[in-house]
């Protein structure tokens, strides 16, 4: 176990083992809306709604080009990164019946985060965009280019926190502005620890997750 320059003590091993397998074990994205959780499914090319008290399918729709990551906003569309294609897929599913379209954004989007308004979207994508879009008009509100391969990617307030897998580095972009901020791992996954500034990445390929202090970066602490 080491330290970097910032200024958290490390955790247990063991409890950091488990945030890890919670923030990267499973292979479905899932959004939950109410009381229905939605589910992707890649190799089925499709997506599905849970009702989260009998646990049942009750809805369900085909979504061609490899759905993997998803949000819905609280207007009830559900957006979905669809890797096979250059397009996020909108799904309307408030009426009970699917109605799906699609916004071209010239990359295949890999990861969703629900911006802080709950009706526009993040998406990022691994040939080095991130984009905001606005799912009921189709709009793209915002568009930055990212080195490297930008992976997944976690909203706080504002700002926005991508992976890179291409290097030992994670981005921070707010309002129009990215930064590049070095930690000692290629991370995969993130996400804030609830209550705290400190930001959980899990590694692409090591041993090691990394806790930044937001508020102090550049800097983390290894397990």
């Amino acid at each position: 176990m080491g330290t970097g320059t910032g200024s958290l003590a490390c955790w247990p091993a063991v409890l950091i083992n488990l945030v890890l397998g919670i923030l990267s074990g499973a292979q479905s994205a899932v959004a939950q809306s109410s009381d229905i959780a939605y589910v992707t499914s890649e190799s089925a090319g499709a997506i599905s709604g849970i009702d989260t008290h009998s646990n049942r399918i009750v809805w369900r729709a085909d979504i061609p080009g490899r759905p993997h990551n998803l949000e819905v906003t609280t207007d009830g569309l559900v957006v979905v990164a669809t890797q096979g294609v250059d397009a996020v897929s909108i799904v309307d599913a408030t009426s009970g019946v699917a109605e799906i379209k699609r916004i071209a954004i010239g990359a295949p989007p890999h990861d969703i985060a629900l911006d802080s308004d709950g009706r526009t979207v993040f998406v990022v994508s691994e040939r080095g965009l991130l984009l905001r879009i606005d799912p009921i008009t189709g709009r793209i509100l915002e568009r930055l280019k990212l080195r490297g391969t930008p992976h997944d990617l976690f909203r706080q307030g504002k700002a926005v926190w991508i992976t890179d897998i291409s290097a030992r580095r994670i981005f921070s972009a707010d309002r129009g502005r990215v930064r590049e901020l070095p930690i000692s791992v290629q991370g995969h996954d993130l996400a804030i620890r609830p209550g705290s500034r400190e930001l959980w990445v899990t590694p692409w390929s090591s041993n090691l997750t990394v806790i930044v202090d937001v508020e102090s970066h550049p800097g983390d602490c290894q397990a």
